[in-house]
């Protein structure tokens, strides 16, 4: 299905931018403990943020290793009108991280689940959602060319009420694909411009039995096939049906894509998103197993990326040290610091303490 917006905005882009943990006995390898490294970190490695309620991080990397981590600023979980988009940097790695700064702030207008992709030293791209208080959202993309000194024009990528979650995806072939979805959880949307965001085309990802499209995450392979990992949004009959992820591919740059299929990947908890990347040419998810409760990796051998090895899973953190669930978290993703490091944003909600937090993750023998 193609759903078109063709914008002629400004001629600027407007980016305005456990089971096995919680002890579960059935062979389940921690791979922290086998490696030697400790197994449950329970606290961040620094701290990015403290708010009111910051929530829904991304983080991207410059050509010259610098960090950008974006998130949205409110005062509740849901619809908020004084919801903003902040940024911050780090020249260090994740280290230490300048004062968080507003990119954009409409009045009475929630701007939330913002994500950001690097083009260039100074080129950044920036995806988010606009939400009313009638809860109704529109997607948009907007861009600085001089490396956040200042933005453009935030361009509309489908006039319907859709939501954002990932950052844009540069393809080898110069497209630009977003990864979205159609309104609170109804059906996955891909956003393709051939115009570095100028313009955008809009193709559906089809719903499948079990499954109704959320927020999910795409890669592209070396040989120019498309993978996404998907959240589900269809009810659940029983807990043991809840909180699985689902793949689909796609073979010709995000016009068509494959009916989802469930993978043995799951939340045990609920359902949040994960992020795919590969490292050193091995795919790799990272989600939360247990929402609010841990987060791990997991990779895979099978070429069809539907069967991962969550029986040697790669431990990255437990929010609290008594393996509790914290008020509000579970949305990490990650950059990598290093050839063996991959640095992890996550919105942290324990008590009276609201960060975005960021926690440094070893993936020596994990290839």
């Amino acid at each position: 299905m193609l759903i078109q917006s063709h914008r002629t905005a400004p001629l600027w882009l407007c980016l305005a931018t456990v089971s096995g943990f919680l002890g579960l006995d059935g062979g389940v390898t921690l791979w922290g403990k086998e490696s030697g490294r400790t197994a449950e970190k329970s606290a961040p490695d620094v701290v990015i943020y403290r708010g009111s309620y910051p929530g829904w991080p991304w983080i991207a990397r410059t050509p010259s290793a610098k960090l950008l981590c974006v998130w949205r600023e409110g005062d509740v979980h849901e619809f908020s009108d004084v919801g903003k988009l902040m940024l911050s940097a780090s020249d260090d790695g994740g280290k230490s991280w300048s004062s968080a700064k507003t990119i954009l702030d409409v009045p009475q207008i929630d701007d939330r689940n913002v994500a950001i992709v690097c083009l260039s030293e100074t080129q950044w791209l920036v995806s988010y959602n606009s939400l009313t208080r009638a809860g109704v959202s529109r997607t948009w993309v907007m861009r600085t060319d001089d490396a956040g000194t200042s933005w453009s024009t935030p361009i509309l990528v489908l006039d319907e009420d859709a939501r954002t979650k990932a950052a844009i995806v540069p393809l080898a072939n110069g497209d630009l694909l977003l990864p979205y979805y159609r309104g609170s959880g109804e059906e996955c949307l891909v956003g393709i411009s051939p115009d570095k965001g100028r313009t955008w085309t809009t193709h559906a990802i089809p719903n499948a039995p079990g499954f109704v499209g959320d927020e999910w995450d795409l890669v592209e392979f070396p040989d120019g096939k498309l993978v996404g990992i998907l959240r589900n949004n269809a009810p659940a009959p029983t807990p043991v049906d809840r909180g699985w992820f689902y793949k689909t591919e796609s073979r010709d740059h995000g016009r068509t894509w494959t009916s989802p299929v469930r993978t043995n990947l799951q939340d045990s908890r609920s359902t949040s998103p994960a992020q795919l990347f590969l490292h050193h040419g091995r795919p790799v998810v990272l989600y939360s197993n247990a929402r609010k409760v841990s987060v791990v990796m997991a990779t895979t051998d099978d070429p069809q990326l539907v069967t991962w090895k969550v029986d040697r899973l790669l431990p990255c953190y437990f929010y609290r040290s008594d393996k509790t669930p914290i008020a509000d978290g579970s949305y990490p993703v990650s950059v990598p610091v290093s050839a063996h490091q991959r640095f992890v944003v996550d919105y942290v909600h324990d008590g009276d303490s609201k960060t975005i937090s960021g926690y440094l993750v070893d993936l020596s023998g994990f290839e």
